[in-house]
C-alpha cells in the first residue's frame, strides 16, 4: 500500500480538565503518550503528520519538532471543540497538498497497532471509500480515514454532535472489524490511563484473533497454518510445564504474557513460509506490524545456531527471557505436517526426503544436535523435560 499520499491529523489542543494532568506529556512505558501516538503511525509508514496544539504548546513543541510533525496552533483551544482542531489540521493540508487520503486521531490514543492501519489502508486501496472507520466487535474506534471529498465537505460542517455528529449524517461510510482493541483506547480519565498502562504491558504480543489477521494479511497457506497450530499446542502445553516448575522452585513470571508470548510465536512461525529464507522475511514482516518480541522467535525458528541464540556455554540465567524462544524452536520439531510425533519419526523422515543430498543431510544433522542441546538446556532449567 502506498502511505505518501495519506496524512494524519493529530489533536493535542485540549486542557486535559478530566484527566487533571497534561495527558500528552504523561509516561506509558519508556515515551510520552504523544509520542507512542506518533510512533504509531510513523511505523505504519505515515510520514506525513499535523498536530494540532493549543493548551502548553511550549511542551509539546519540542516533542513535534524531533518527530519531524507539523505543528499548527489553535489560539481558540479553549473556546471551541475538538471538531475545530480538526478541521484547522485538514485545512493546511488541502491548503498544501492533494492528499488521497487523511487519518484522524486525539493525541491520546497511543496503542493503535501500526498492524490495523495498514489492514485500513490495504482495504482503502481496493474499495475507495470516502470514510473508513476501525471496529472491534461492533464498536468505531480511532482512527478513521476520510477521503479527499469527505475531508473537504468536513471543513463545511457546522452541526452539532462534532465529528460523530458529521458520520451521524454520512451514508458512504464502511466499518472495518479489526482484531485491535488498542482502538477504543484514550485518556481521557485517570481510569483511562491506568488502563492503557495496564494494557501497554501485553501491547507486544498479538492475541489468536490478530495472529489469524496476519495469516490473512501475508497470505499464508491453510496448510501452513494447520502446521502452525500443531506446534502452537505443543508449545503452549509445553509453556504451562516450564510455569509449573518455575513456581515449585519460587521463581517468578507473568504467567499471562509468557503463554501469550509463547502461542502467537508458533501460531507466526511460518507466517512467509512460501517465501525464500522465510524465518527472515517473516521477522521483517512482523517488525514492520509492530511485534518485535515475536519477530525475535519467527528469526530464530528455523537455526538458533545461525542466529547465535544458542551456544554451548548458554547461561541458564537468561533463560527466562529465552525460554519462548526454545519452547518453540523444539515444538516446530515435534510436529510432521499437522500432526504431533516424536523427535526421532519426524527425524527419520526428513532423511528419507534428503537421500543423495549430502549437504542437506549435513544441515539436518546440524538441526537435530541443535535440538538435542536446546531441548537439554530446557530440561535443565526447568528441572524437567517439558516435551514427554
Amino acid at each position: 500500500m502506498r502511505t505518501k499520499s495519506i496524512w494524519a491529523v493529530l489533536t493535542v489542543a485540549g486542557q486535559s480538565r478530566r484527566m487533571k494532568e497534561f495527558k500528552p506529556l504523561l509516561p506509558v512505558g519508556d515515551k510520552t503518550i504523544l509520542e507512542h501516538t506518533i510512533s504509531r503511525f510513523q511505523e505504519a509508514g505515515i510520514s506525513h503528520i499535523v498536530a494540532v496544539t493549543g493548551h502548553r504548546r511550549e511542551e509539546i513543541a519540542p516533542v513535534l519538532q524531533k518527530r519531524q510533525v507539523q505543528e499548527i496552533y489553535n489560539p481558540d483551544y479553549a473556546k471551541k471543540d475538538m471538531l475545530y482542531s480538526i478541521q484547522q489540521g485538514i485545512r493546511e493540508i488541502l491548503q498544501r497538498e492533494e492528499p488521497e487520503g487523511i487519518l484522524i486521531s486525539p493525541g491520546d490514543s497511543p496503542l493503535i497497532h501500526p498492524f490495523t492501519m495498514l489492514q485500513m489502508l490495504a482495504q482503502w486501496e481496493k474499495t475507495k471509500d470516502e470514510i473508513l472507520i476501525p471496529c472491534y466487535q461492533n464498536q468505531s474506534g480511532h482512527p478513521p480515514l476520510l477521503g479527499k471529498k469527505a475531508a473537504s465537505e468536513l471543513l463545511e460542517y457546522e452541526g452539532e454532535g462534532g465529528l460523530q455528529g458529521f458520520f451521524h449524517e454520512r451514508r458512504d461510510i464502511r466499518r472495518l472489524q479489526v482484531p485491535d482493541s488498542f482502538i477504543l483506547l484514550d485518556a481521557d480519565t485517570p481510569e483511562d490511563y491506568e488502563r492503557l498502562k495496564q494494557a501497554y504491558q501485553h501491547w507486544e504480543i498479538p492475541d489468536e484473533e490478530t495472529c489469524q489477521a496476519v495469516w490473512d494479511y501475508a497470505g499464508t497457506p491453510q496448510k501452513v497454518r494447520a502446521h502452525a497450530r500443531a506446534v502452537a499446542e505443543i508449545s503452549v502445553k509445553a509453556g504451562q510445564r516450564a510455569l509449573a516448575c518455575m513456581q515449585k522452585k519460587g521463581r517468578t513470571q507473568e504467567q499471562e504474557l509468557f503463554i501469550k508470548t509463547i502461542q502467537a510465536g508458533a501460531l507466526l512461525h511460518d507466517v512467509m513460509r512460501t517465501e525464500h529464507a522465510h524465518e527472515k522475511q517473516g521477522a521483517k514482516l512482523l517488525r514492520r506490524l509492530g511485534y518485535e518480541k515475536i519477530a525475535q522467535i519467527v528469526e530464530a525458528h528455523k537455526s538458533l545456531l545461525e542466529g547465535k541464540v544458542l551456544t554451548r556455554e548458554y547461561p541458564l540465567k537468561t533463560m527466562e527471557e529465552k525460554a519462548p524462544v526454545f519452547i518453540v524452536y523444539c515444538a516446530d520439531r515435534l510436529v510432521l505436517e499437522d500432526k504431533g510425533c516424536s523427535y526421532e519419526k519426524r527425524y527419520e523422515e526428513k532423511k528419507k526426503t534428503f537421500i543423495g543430498n549430502p549437504q542437506a543431510m549435513q544441515a539436518l544433522e546440524k538441526d537435530r544436535n541443535c535440538f538435542l542441546q536446546c531441548r537439554q538446556l530446557l530440561r535443565e532449567w526447568a528441572g524437567n523435560d517439558l516435551f514427554e
